[in-house]
């Protein structure tokens, strides 16, 4: 007597097809969780230590990194240049942020003179990925900022407590006490294409009531392929897709073990040179983004503020001040603020407690030579001094948007 099969054949045949690979890849994602493989680092003879394996899947990177090699850059790449990239990871519509709840002291490469001597700064994230304390959910007692731009609004180089968004919301808070919040969603490196993902995912939905904009300073670095083109696919399913497939460690483990196998910073001398040939965001295609992130923050009754700091193309510069003109939206030009008191600050009469700090670190001779360490960590990006006069500049253009009479007029010199 034969008994009857609880499944149809065809049913059958579709678990085995589907449940086979399914359990392969759970007994893989167990074995490399109990075992502690590491999955997101990569051998390779052309650095000193191991590499991100995001940062060797990304092509602009590796491409600056063979056209170096070709030019005859030394080799390996330094630690210290790195290291600090440890702690980031990919990010859906905006290619990368932090790793969620790091806490390290990390040395600033683009400062020689701080490697030498072992001078580092903190880096600490939330549970979002990025810098500062938790983003709690919006209280209606609050005032909520929120910051977006690249590595000088991130803070890099600068300790937590030095960043304008710690001083500025110290100094708001000192009138109106406890109504202010600032968030910071800077990400180093990052231009405003990447400003476009972070203003519809990241900074909408934290329903803010003021939004600082700072772009500019990476929108023309030439690429092999633009912004636009890297990041377009993460909109689609496609997208969607490829960010669920991170998170297994087994298929990180088998990218890891590709880019080991096939070194994509090997030398190519027929291309290394010819590759980077366009803007990551050409000039038009930036003047754009920004007017439509100015355009839809003020659509959802958010005011607006744009900064620009480290804009070295006169072109990019011109178009955000015609930006600013255009939408009616305040600009606070660092490069003209740190020209402006540059004389007082070697003279020792404006935040003389800092520029001293400076000194003892640097010297006087250094100093001398490079006034840009004055108000930068390296030439470009502010440091405790440069983000103390931000902080000056910005408080009364904070207070005249969003409405508020500030108690006491506070004079430059006075940050914490």
């Amino acid at each position: 007597m034969s008994t009857q099969s609880r499944f149809p054949a065809w049913l059958e045949r579709l678990l085995l097809l589907v449940g086979s690979p399914l359990l392969f890849v759970l007994v893989a994602e167990l074995m490399i969780f109990a075992l502690g493989i590491e999955t997101d680092v990569a051998s390779n003879e052309n650095a000193q230590i191991a590499v991100p394996v995001w940062l060797l899947a990304d092509e602009t990177w590796v491409a600056e990194r063979q056209a170096d090699i070709q030019r005859g850059s030394s080799m390996p790449l330094a630690a210290a240049d790195l290291a600090w990239m440890y702690y980031f990871e990919e990010a859906r519509w905006i290619q990368y942020r932090m790793k969620p709840n790091v806490d390290v002291r990390v040395v600033n490469p683009f400062n020689k003179i701080e490697v030498e001597k072992g001078i580092d700064f903190r880096l600490h994230s939330n549970s979002d990925g990025f810098r500062g304390n938790e983003i709690l959910p919006k209280r209606p007692d609050k005032t909520r900022i929120v910051t977006i731009g690249d590595s000088s609004t991130f803070g890099w180089g600068a300790e937590p407590e030095h960043t304008f968004q710690y001083m500025l919301e110290k100094k708001l808070n000192e009138q109106l006490p406890g109504r202010y919040e600032i968030i910071n969603l800077g990400i180093p490196g990052q231009n405003s294409r990447h400003g476009l993902g972070m203003l519809r995912h990241y900074a909408l939905p934290l329903e803010p009531d003021l939004l600082v904009i700072s772009y500019g300073s990476n929108d023309p670095r030439v690429t092999p392929t633009p912004t636009d083109g890297l990041l377009a696919a993460d909109d689609t399913w496609v997208g969607a897709l490829r960010f669920q497939v991170l998170k297994w460690r087994s298929y990180r483990l088998l990218r890891r073990l590709i880019f080991t196998l096939r070194n994509p910073l090997a030398a190519d001398p027929e291309n290394a040179l010819t590759v980077r040939t366009t803007p990551a965001v050409p000039v038009d295609e930036y003047r754009e983004n920004l007017i439509e992130i100015v355009t839809t923050a003020q659509q959802d009754g958010i005011r607006t503020l744009l900064m620009s700091v480290c804009t070295g193309v006169e072109v990019y510069v011109a178009n955000i001040n015609n930006v600013s003109a255009w939408t009616e939206t305040p600009i606070v030009n660092v490069g003209e603020l740190f020209k402006e008191h540059r004389e007082n600050l070697v003279g020792g009469t404006l935040y003389p407690d800092k520029v001293k700090h400076y000194r003892s670190m640097y010297g006087r001779q250094v100093l001398r030579r490079h006034p840009h360490l004055y108000v930068t960590n390296d030439g470009c990006h502010p440091n405790w001094v440069g983000h103390s006069l931000i902080t000056d500049k910005m408080l009364p253009l904070v207070s005249e948007v969003l409405g508020v009479t500030p108690r006491d007029k506070l004079n430059p010199g006075d940050s914490p």
